[in-house]
Parts: structure tokens; C-alpha cells; sequence
């Protein structure tokens, strides 16, 4: 039983994604701040349940994936809609997820066999923007209202983002060259 946990945790965060959507075109900030604690927690309890008892397998991989991807993407493209960060930043967040998926697709459909789990860098900047969501939540939110950092907050996790982002994006650029030579 504990080994279908983690995809589980995954499908969860799959099905709540449309609700915190839902919450933040409703103007419930704090709501959907709540909830997207709740999808990062279980993004990181799906990973850890997975290794701790070696309930790692392929569909939990690829729905681990496909949940990170549909979080990422919906959330930034709604904060994006709402002007709660910078478009810049937007776009190069949905830019580069949009590439690695595509890139995915295309080798698959090309049957090049290509390694296709997750680098470091990736994981780092998958928890950078998930946190950095949940901070742009929390201030819409007014939850830190007497916290004069959050902005300060805000802006250092996009420049980390930033970095994170660009920097999985040339890792996985120089694995495909890798790969396709």
C-alpha cells in the first residue's frame, strides 16, 4: 500500500491545481496560498516515500513529472494573468517547461532513447519557483502584512528563479546535445 503513495501525492497535486486556480481568479489569495502549500508538501513527500521505500516506478515518474509540469505552468501563467510578478519572468518560467515538454514529446516520437530523469539543478529550480509562488500568495494574501521583507523576499526568489531557471534550462540543453551526438 505505502509503495502507491507517491503516486497518490502526485494525482493529488494534479487535482488541486485547478482549484487553486479557481481560488486565485476568485481573488482568495489566502485559500489558494493554503493549498499550494499543501501541492509543495506533497511534491516533496511523494519524492521522499518514493526513495525511503523504493517505491520509485515509471508511472510515478512520469505523473511526478506531469504534476510539476501542470503546477508550474498553470500557476505562472494565472499569476502571469493576475500581474502578481513580472511577465519577463513568466515567460521564461512557462518558456523553458514548455521546451524540456516538448523535447520529451519529440524524442519519444523520434524513438531517440534519452535520459529523462530529473537533474539537480531541475529539482532546486522546481522548489525555487514553488516557493516563490507561495510567497507571491502570501503577500496577495496580506498573510505577511507586518513583515516589511516580502518584498525583498519576492524579488531575491525571482532572481533566484531566474538563475535556477536559465541554469536546468542550459543543463538540459547540453544533455540533448549529449545525447543527439
Amino acid at each position: 500500500m505505502i509503495k502507491k503513495i507517491p503516486n497518490l501525492l502526485s494525482i493529488f497535486r494534479l487535482i488541486i491545481v485547478p482549484v487553486i486556480i479557481w481560488e486565485i481568479i476568485s481573488g482568495y489569495y489566502l485559500n489558494a496560498f493554503i493549498f499550494c502549500i499543501l501541492a509543495s508538501l506533497s511534491d516533496l513527500l511523494d519524492g521522499f516515500i518514493a526513495r525511503k521505500f523504493n517505491a520509485e516506478s515509471n508511472l510515478g515518474f512520469y505523473l511526478d513529472a506531469l504534476a510539476d509540469k501542470f503546477f508550474i505552468i498553470s500557476l505562472y501563467l494565472i499569476i502571469g494573468t493576475k500581474l502578481l510578478l513580472p511577465l519577463y519572468l513568466i515567460i521564461l518560467v512557462i518558456f523553458r517547461d514548455i521546451l524540456i515538454s516538448g523535447s520529451y514529446l519529440l524524442s519519444f516520437l523520434s524513438k531517440v532513447e534519452f535520459n529523462l530523469r530529473t537533474t539537480k539543478i531541475s529539482k532546486v529550480n522546481t522548489f525555487f519557483q514553488m516557493l516563490l509562488i507561495i510567497f507571491v500568495l502570501a503577500n496577495s494574501a496580506n498573510f505577511f502584512i507586518e513583515f516589511i521583507f516580502t518584498d525583498s523576499a519576492i524579488r531575491l526568489l525571482s532572481l533566484i528563479v531566474i538563475f535556477t531557471t536559465i541554469s536546468s534550462f542550459v543543463v538540459y540543453v547540453f544533455n540533448w546535445i549529449k545525447e543527439y551526438n
